[in-house]
């Protein structure tokens, strides 16, 4: 009886200092190799300090810097990056000189709020912008829908859920007959949202000429990689307007999915030189889903 009680104190010592050994790996590994942001760094820190076996596991899923594996994949990406970079660097001495364009009297106390942005968020500032704000997506699908038919050159859409229903399908070939009208049409959409439409859904727009990328798509090796969802909603046309905010594309939002009625969100209308900033938001994502999978952008 001595002897188990030995061995399984043993065994007990011996997963419990396994555990530790990984925690301290997984530390190591923020602090040294995946770089991560200082506020970051420290709550992954103690997680996995207070926390040992709960914290790794919660880590593995949701911490682990995807980058850290493929940083040699994305040149393209990194060079996009590297680009925007300069021009955010640019903005910040625009808007520290005497020469900034912020000249209303009415804007002067919005400038610590504009600063932020630009420092924290990459945000470059326009103030020649237009807004429609949308509470109904039957105001806002319709509204989209104009915007499509009327396009010219290009179709961009990223919308994490693209639902295989009524109204999935309805933009879905709108799509397709515009790219067969010859606008470019470029439909990227977040593999997990928008799981249970993937396939033949997309097949009127592939075939008619429009490219469709699904982003990080869920494979062996990704199922624990969920901090890199990509919940964007956005579709820019022509490159002078753009729709953004919180609605995808699905029948829900019309209230015809009874579980879930009534649907109460908000999208807007956005044209100006802000609809760059989104287009090139759009770009970012593109060249990554392409590099990722060893497509053409």
């Amino acid at each position: 009886m001595k002897g188990d009680n030995n061995m399984n104190a043993s065994n007990i010592f011996f997963i419990v200092g396994i555990v530790y050994l990984i925690n301290l790996l997984s530390i190591i590994a923020i602090v040294y190799f995946e770089r991560k942001k200082t506020i970051s760094a420290v709550v992954w820190i103690l997680v996995l300090t207070i926390l040992p076996l709960i914290g790794f596991i919660l880590y593995f899923i949701f911490g682990k810097n995807f980058h850290l594996f493929q940083r040699k994949k994305f040149k393209n990406k990194r060079e996009f990056d590297a680009l925007y970079k300069s021009w955010i660097t640019d903005e910040k001495h625009i808007f520290k000189s005497k020469n900034n364009t912020i000249s209303a009297e009415k804007l002067e106390k919005y400038h610590d709020f504009i600063e932020m942005n630009i420092n924290a968020g990459g945000s470059i500032y326009s103030q020649d912008n237009d807004i429609t704000l949308f509470t109904s997506a039957k105001e806002n699908y319709a509204s989209l829908f104009k915007d499509i038919e009327n396009a010219s050159d290009t179709v961009q859409v990223f919308y994490f859920s693209i639902n295989n229903d009524d109204i999935g399908r309805k933009f879905i070939n709108l799509l397709a007959k515009k790219a067969s009208d010859g606008v470019r049409i470029r439909l990227m959409y977040d593999h997990a949202g928008s799981w249970v439409s993937t396939g033949s859904m997309f097949a009127p727009l592939i075939n008619a000429g429009g490219k469709v990328y699904s982003f990080f798509p869920l494979k062996f090796g990704t199922y624990t990689r969920y901090n890199y969802r990509n919940h964007r909603k956005i579709v820019i046309i022509d490159g002078t307007i753009a729709y953004m905010g919180g609605m995808n594309i699905g029948d829900e939002y019309l209230g015809l999915d009874k579980r879930l009625t009534p649907w109460r969100d908000t999208h807007i209308r956005l044209t100006g030189s802000a609809v760059h900033s989104v287009q090139l938001r759009f770009l970012m994502d593109w060249y990554y889903s392409a590099e990722n999978e060893g497509k053409t952008p």
